[in-house]
């Protein structure tokens, strides 16, 4: 375990008292929540650019009267479109249904939920929906908007009418409550503090025998935020990672303490002020952010596609789908609708057309995403393409479980990458007229520097490796020299460690030749760039002369080899190897057309 450090002086005095109480539901925390919405809505410059101001509401609300407003026992109804006010303040609400089903609107509820005669007790709903309605009258507000009390449980027709502009809802609202810690409906938003929490733990560094700094230190385990809300109950579903990166502001009501999250601040209860950014960003993080102050700051922000330079909106995609892949559907279906509210607002923010969740812009910068695998800390061998079909197999949405994303798609200024692909074509149909989910088809043809290899009759569960022939050995060209044979690390898109004969099928079909063509690698003239492995997609035939992807391979190249495809493409064009391919190449050169293919994947 790894801990943060950060001079003890840094702590405010204005609210201390709130760490200081029991439960997270006091006076003192109230007092903050008001001051982070007032603060952020006054004074966030950033977040004053993300503000919509269309007048949009959503078609149902819940009306709260009583409690703190006028100390009667709160009430609540339910409002529809003519009888709510034309403009209101809103908030959400974003929790876990839990294994016991919530009180929930019906066809048969409707009238009941939107008359006021008899008065319906706040106190007789789950907990979590009665803390949020306690939340908002505490805001000074007196709308909520919660999912399964606003739209019509099992009405079809209703679902598809709200679903659709339920980015707008979150959107919208004026800021989103979550109930971040807990698993159901009957636990809550609020709950009790470990001693922890109000207790820090301070030390003095010695710099040397003589002296010791001045004032002290506080620690903390680094990534502490990351466990307490990323990792938390509710972020584990799918639906809710659209509401939170839709909603302009959320206070997160995790276990022990509250943390707030906007475009321009995350603070708790301990950092009013906003937290340190060793402790945002998760204990283990890719090198890319770590060498990347710009990706480091727009990764400790929360992430919003409304706004921002085409790299930071850019990261924010890559982060966002990076949690989503990694996180929970009912029902697979909904893989590409319920991210279609942050699409839409990314494809107006980069002005770029969306291709089941690609985008045409540097789509070659994108294809390399992978499953998670046994090269990564959390191993998660379950990987499948469901029957109903998504996205053509060449995006990310055709893949079920966590992926790596291609982090070349948020890469600025020089890399020391050379591609060896272009994409020629890339198209996709869509049955829904957004173009943004319930899609039916899709192709992509590429032309790259590929080869052929095939797979021995030992082929590993999860990660495999092959040795490939050098191309001399297929093609006559005599390059022994300059490409011996090769061995590569393949990650397939699908695996089932738990399904022998679904994994037995799947090892059949791999039997057949396959096709590595490359997407990526050092360009050699920054042999020390961290970024020398060399990337690329394994294709598998699908007969008429297509193919369909199976995953991606990698080479780990050695700083003093020349034979990999980059030491070949140079000696092929005469290239010195200090220059490299920097300036880019042709792949229509006639001096590769032996090792050029053009092919089509559906």
């Amino acid at each position: 375990m790894y801990f943060a450090l950060w001079p003890s002086s840094d702590r405010e005095d204005r609210f201390q008292e709130v760490i200081q109480s029991t439960n997270t539901c006091s006076l003192g925390g109230q007092e903050l929540w008001r001051h982070w919405v007032r603060d952020c809505s006054e004074n966030h410059d950033h977040c004053k650019r993300l503000q919509r101001s269309s007048g949009f509401l959503p078609a149902r609300l819940l009306e709260i009267t009583g409690g703190a407003l006028n100390g009667a026992p709160p009430t609540w109804r339910l409002l529809e479109e003519d009888d709510r006010p034309a403009s209101v303040s809103y908030l959400t609400l974003s929790h876990c249904w839990g294994s016991k089903v919530p009180t929930r609107l019906t066809r048969a509820t409707l009238d009941r939920f939107l008359s006021d005669d008899p008065k319906k007790p706040v106190s007789e709903l789950p907990q979590t929906f009665q803390d949020a309605m306690n939340i908002t009258l505490s805001m000074g507000l007196r709308h909520l908007w919660i999912d399964c009390l606003c739209i019509i449980q099992g009405d079809e027709d209703d679902w598809k009418e709200q679903s659709s502009v339920m980015s707008l809802i979150y959107r919208h609202a004026t800021c989103n409550i979550a109930a971040t810690w807990a698993k159901g409906g009957s636990e809550g938003c609020f709950s009790d503090r470990s001693p922890a929490t109000a207790t820090r733990t301070r030390i003095t560094l010695q710099t040397s025998p003589e002296r010791s700094t001045t004032g002290g230190f506080n620690m903390m385990p680094l990534g502490f935020y990351w466990e307490q809300v990323n990792s938390a109950p509710l972020n584990k579903r799918g639906w809710v990672v659209q509401e939170r990166y839709m909603a302009p502001r959320q206070l997160n009501f995790a276990k022990g303490e509250v943390y707030w999250e906007c475009s321009q601040l995350i603070a708790s209860e301990q950092f009013p002020s906003g937290l340190p950014g060793s402790i945002v960003l998760p204990e283990v993080a890719h090198d890319y952010i770590r060498r990347s102050t710009q990706a480091q700051q727009v990764m400790q922000l929360k992430p919003h596609v409304g706004h921002g330079t085409e790299l930071e909106l850019r990261v924010a995609w890559t982060n966002i789908l990076s949690r989503y892949t990694s996180s929970d559907l009912t029902f697979y279906k909904d893989k590409l609708m319920a991210i279609a509210g942050i699409a839409s607002e990314l494809r107006d923010s980069l002005n770029d057309e969306y291709l089941a969740g690609m985008w045409r812009k540097d789509l070659h910068k994108q294809l390399c995403w992978r499953a998670a695998s046994a090269w990564d800390r959390e191993c998660v061998w379950a990987h499948s393409r469901a029957c109903l079909y998504l996205a053509p197999t060449w995006s990310w949405a055709s893949c079920q479980g966590p992926l790596i994303l291609d982090t070349s798609y948020h890469e600025g200024g020089p890399t020391g990458r050379a591609h060896f692909l272009e994409v020629i074509d890339a198209r996709v149909e869509a049955e829904h007229p957004s173009g943004l989910h319930s899609f039916v088809s899709g192709t992509l043809k590429i032309r790259s520097i590929a080869m052929w290899a095939r797979l021995e009759e030992r082929v590993d569960l999860h990660d495999a490796s092959i040795e490939v022939p050098s191309p001399s050995r297929r093609s006559g060209s005599g390059l022994d020299y300059l490409f011996g044979t090769m061995i590569y690390t393949l990650v397939w898109d699908e695996v089932f460690q738990e399904e022998p004969d679904a994994q037995k099928k799947l090892q059949e079909s791999r039997k057949s030749d396959l096709l590595l063509a490359f997407v990526s690698g050092p360009s050699l003239r920054f042999p020390e760039n961290y970024l020398h492995d060399i990337h690329g997609l394994i294709l598998v035939p699908a007969g008429n002369g297509e193919f369909t992807r199976g995953g991606m391979f990698k080479h780990s190249r050695t700083l003093d080899s020349e034979y990999d495809i980059s030491g070949l493409v140079c000696a092929r064009l005469g290239l010195d190897h200090q220059v490299g391919l920097e300036g880019g190449f042709d792949l229509g050169d006639p001096r590769l057309s032996d090792l050029v293919h053009t092919v089509t994947i559906r």
